[in-house]
């Protein structure tokens, strides 16, 4: 098991693969989390049904509202930061659990598909980082550690640079968007600042992974 375990997280593309995970679905709590802190509704107010009339009640109780929305920032903040990831993971599983599970049993749209890849997706993540929290399960006396010579793929400075764009950039253009509201000319220059930081995002990460891939061919 332990030799598995190892040969997955040596495995270079799947190493690129965690790291974008990481930012793509850091990048959705975050701007998610940002609206319900800024008290803006998750959906249309007064559709009906029990999906809607669900997120109606839970809109009219602000505090938890917004309660939910700084854990759903915290923990996709944590994602992106590469860092502190695993800590974000384990933030970010029972939040995305919840939601998987309450809209697989009151909507019938894409919603419930997305939740489950994003559970999945979250999942995915806490087996790759298997080996920082293993010990949890152990006997005081009987912790596994880990050898120092093994030299998994992990994050680097440009990951870290990186991790930082993705974060600040959304961060910004949504608080502005949210500030300015949905209608007018600010909102106007809200809506393009925002469109283009979430560009400048992708032109980060691609560059990023661009880079890594160039170091893996030189290596």
């Amino acid at each position: 098991m332990k030799e598995l375990y190892f040969q997955f997280r040596s495995n270079f593309w799947l190493h690129l693969f965690t790291l974008n995970l990481r930012n793509l679905l850091g990048v959705g709590f975050v701007i998610g989390g940002l609206r319900k802190v800024n008290g803006h509704p998750f959906a249309n107010i007064g559709q009906g049904g029990p999906f809607f009339n669900f997120l109606d009640a839970l809109h009219e109780n602000l505090i938890y509202y917004e309660f939910i929305g700084w854990a759903q920032f915290i923990a996709g903040a944590l994602l992106i930061t590469q860092r502190y990831a695993t800590v974000g993971a384990m933030i970010y599983f029972p939040i995305i659990l919840n939601i998987m599970v309450f809209t697989v049993f009151s909507i019938g749209s894409l919603t419930p598909y997305i939740a489950s890849l994003m559970c999945l997706g979250t999942l995915y993540l806490l087996l790759w980082d298997y080996n920082k929290w293993m010990n949890i399960f152990k006997k005081d006396n009987d912790l596994y550690l880990m050898s120092t010579e093994l030299a998994f793929p992990t994050y680097d400075k440009k990951w870290l640079i990186n991790g930082w764009i993705t974060l600040i950039l959304p961060f910004i253009s949504t608080i502005l968007l949210f500030l300015f509201g949905y209608s007018g000319e600010h909102t106007k220059m809200s809506k393009y600042f925002f469109v283009a930081s979430l560009g400048l995002v992708i032109i980060s990460n691609i560059v990023v992974n661009l880079l890594s891939l160039k170091e893996k061919l030189k290596g």
